[in-house]
Parts: structure tokens; sequence; C-alpha cells
């Protein structure tokens, strides 16, 4: 979770929660232990083993918080998809629960803050590294600058990795990953169901 101070507004970021209902929990308890009136969630809520249904009927319940689509959001609004967690979460959503994930925005803009996924380009893809065959390496301050150049917001909250992570860049931007709620890493060929 990361929260940005902007004169009397708090924001609270969190990300990739990936139906983990329990962390969830208690991130939106102590959230709301700060007084923090607004959250902004970066999306890819509910695809993952642990608890897709609780994490929905959760999160549905809350006005207090803009939703931004992720990638496996809007993968679940697909009709097949070859992923094993796919095939497990996507036959337990309701209509309702598909209705709410297709108002996730794709991004949200608030004053001089910028709200995406994965960058302000693509849900799919990460803004702070590169993906290589051997792992991730991280991207040059001088990569970031020029992919950033266009974005006229000085602040870039994104995520997507489910890695903490920031950086000043030289010409003032700051990009900001919070990391994930709960789920930094899972074996998708094999999802658990607490069912």
């Amino acid at each position: 979770m990361n929260q940005h101070q902007n004169q009397n507004n708090a924001i609270a970021v969190i990300s990739d929660i990936h139906s983990n209902v329990f962390a969830l929990e208690a991130v939106l308890q102590d959230i709301g232990a700060r007084g923090i009136q607004t959250i902004v969630n970066l999306g890819d809520a509910l695809f993952g083993p642990i608890a897709p249904v609780q994490t929905a009927e959760l999160l549905m319940r809350r006005t207090d918080i803009v939703h931004i689509m992720g990638n496996c959001d809007r993968y679940l609004l697909e009709e097949e998809l070859d992923s094993p967690t796919f095939q497990h979460v996507k036959p337990l959503l309701r209509q309702d629960v598909l209705d709410w994930l297709r108002t996730f925005r794709k991004q949200w803009v608030y004053e001089d803050l910028l709200f995406c996924h994965g960058t302000p380009f693509a849900d799919d893809e990460y803004l702070m590294e590169r993906v290589a065959p051997y792992g991730t390496d991280e991207k040059s301050v001088t990569e970031l600058m020029i992919e950033l150049a266009n974005v006229p917001q000085n602040i870039i909250f994104c995520g997507h990795t489910h890695v903490h992570r920031s950086v000043w860049l030289p010409d003032g931007k700051w990009i900001v990953n919070p990391g994930s709620v709960g789920l930094p890493a899972y074996f998708e060929e094999k999802p658990a169901s607490t069912r």
C-alpha cells in the first residue's frame, strides 16, 4: 500500500489483490484506521486461487474505491482463456460481478497523479522493468524518461509486477508501484480452492 498526501486529501493505493480477501481485509482495516477516504485499486482484483467471490463481494460493497482495469480483470471478461486460474475463477463469477468488472477504468487521473495497472499505454506490460528470458531487469532512468515523456502527470502509480518499488526521475517524475496486497507470486498450473 502506498499513501499520497495531497493537501487535506489522502489517497491509499493498492494493487494486485488476486483474490486474497484475507490480506485485503487487513489492508482495508489499516486504511480505515488512518482515516483515508479515497482508495485506488490498480487492478487484478479477482484472478487468483484464494477467494475470488468473497473478494468481489467485499470490493463491490465499497463506494470509496476507484478501480483500474488490470490485465487479469480484462481476462475475466473473455469467454474462454487457456489458463487454469481463469478456468477456476470464471465459472464462480455471477453476472453482477462481471458487470461490475466492466465498470473499471483503463486509467484514472487526479490532479498531477496518474493511476494505471501496467503502464500508461498497456495493462500487460511492466513500467519500471523489462522482461528477459532469465527474469527482469530494471529500466534505466533514461529509458523511463523517454517512455514517459508524453505523459503530462508527474506522479505515476502502477502495479502489475507485484513488487513494491519507486523511482524518482531527473525530469521530476516519480513512479510508484505499491506491490501486491497479498499475492506476490503463485504457481498457476494448480490453483487451489478454499471451498
